[in-house]
């Protein structure tokens, strides 16, 4: 329910910001394949003048900003990816089964883009990282904070 809001709320926002370039007022939508904290592994990018909203699997939400007037190249951007692993490990003698995992930061990237629809985005980001491990008996959190790249190959209509 909380993702329906975020995506209707934003389409307001994209057709309120948007430049008055033709270009920029139509909408975008394309679908990514590869790994960044934006998309996911596979994912999809809906994108109206110089923003661009991403969902994608694991579960990941971003919004990006191009400030290029063509709507690409270079961009800015946050994003939160959330993971879930069933992992046994023992960790000080103590077991744990499930692993949650938070990524969330803001970064910028740069967009190649040929015969109008083929992509290649390339990401870094400053990312927090807390990791959640659970078990029978216990509980523990580990949090983090490092750069994290991403490379996608996606195809815009």
């Amino acid at each position: 329910m909380i993702l329906i809001f975020l995506v209707v709320s934003t389409g307001f926002v994209f057709s309120s910001f948007a430049e008055e370039s033709p270009g920029l007022q139509e909408w975008r939508v394309g679908p990514h394949l590869g790994f960044s904290l934006y998309t996911g592994m596979l994912g999809a990018e809906i994108q109206k003048g110089h923003y661009g909203l991403t969902l994608g699997l694991p579960d990941s939400i971003g919004l990006k900003y191009y400030p290029d007037e063509r709507g690409y190249r270079w961009f800015y951007g946050l994003h939160v990816l959330k993971n879930y692993l069933d992992e046994n490990k023992v960790i000080d003698s103590v077991p744990y089964d499930r692993v949650t995992v938070i990524y969330s930061g803001l970064g910028f990237g740069y967009r190649w883009r040929w015969f109008d629809h083929l992509d290649l985005t390339a990401s870094l980001s400053a990312t927090y990282i807390s990791e959640k491990r659970t078990g029978p008996y216990a509980k523990r959190t580990e949090k983090s904070l490092g750069p994290y790249p991403g490379i996608t190959l996606g195809y815009t209509f």
